[in-house]
């Protein structure tokens, strides 16, 4: 990873699918300074934009624990800031995102190295989940992390209770989606910059998420509008039976109560 030495690292990280990409390229917007991609890694990815800005601050965005981007980074951490978003939400967005495998099968693969014949069996077994299948194997995921997952080895609880009392500034996805100025002010005051409101809202447009999606669109980037899928606040409620509601409280019912996700 370059070494840009005369930048002050910002970065925002969060459980895969908490919003994280989007939440960066926000906190790039407000700060005005490059988003400039993946913690630890040199190339271009989702979230890289914003080239021209000048700026002594640099954005990254994470999905490591908060010890794990320590002993990631090769120079300072100026700030962090952590995005949390209703584990039911997480749960939601991942069962339509991840690819899910049988991990007997994974294992046989593995050893046996199909090369292309192997890929199309997996992509078979992974048609044969169904919706439900998938947000069980999300919230398995969530409840014991999966090896299988990319950046998903950790359970959520662990994720979130590593950054708690660290002097990160911890800022709910809903938040900043339905009250994105008030969590914005937040967000300028932790880094240690000042913008005025109407300033704020203009970085705020200019992010929105529907906005940035439909420019995805627009310009030909499929694969980056695809992974912007709705970004909705409470969409687990058509999709989680009470009784995995139940499941997901119970599981996860401290961290849920501290950041006020449970009635």
């Amino acid at each position: 990873m370059r070494h840009p030495s005369d930048k002050k690292c910002v970065v925002i990280s969060g459980y895969p699918k908490s919003g994280t990409t989007w939440a960066t390229r926000q906190v790039a917007q407000l700060l005005d300074c490059q988003s400039k991609g993946f913690w630890g890694m040199d190339e271009d990815t989702f979230v890289t934009e914003g080239k021209d800005r000048e700026s002594e601050l640099v954005c990254y965005q994470s999905h490591g624990l908060f010890d794990e981007i320590h002993r990631e980074k090769v120079f300072p951490v100026y700030r962090i800031i952590y995005i949390i978003r209703d584990p039911r939400d997480v749960i939601v967005s991942g069962s339509y995102h991840f690819r899910f495998y049988d991990r007997h099968l994974l294992s046989f693969l593995k050893k046996h190295r199909l090369g292309r014949i192997g890929g199309k069996i997996k992509s078979i077994n992974h048609r044969l989940y169904t919706l439900q299948g998938r947000i069980r194997r999300m919230i398995e995921m969530l409840k014991k992390g999966d090896p299988d997952i990319p950046f998903c080895q950790h359970s959520w609880n662990d994720h979130v209770s590593s950054f708690i009392d660290n002097k990160v500034l911890i800022i709910r996805y809903e938040d900043l989606l339905l009250d994105g100025l008030t969590a914005s002010k937040r967000i300028l005051d932790h880094v240690g910059r000042e913008k005025s409101e109407k300033v704020i809202l203009d970085d705020l447009e200019r992010q929105s998420f529907n906005k940035r999606k439909m420019e995805f669109v627009d310009n030909g980037e499929e694969t980056k509008a695809k992974h912007l899928r709705r970004g909705q606040v409470g969409d687990w409620k058509h999709h989680l039976t009470d009784k995995l509601n139940n499941e997901v409280k119970q599981s996860f019912h401290t961290n849920m109560r501290k950041f006020s996700y449970l009635d």
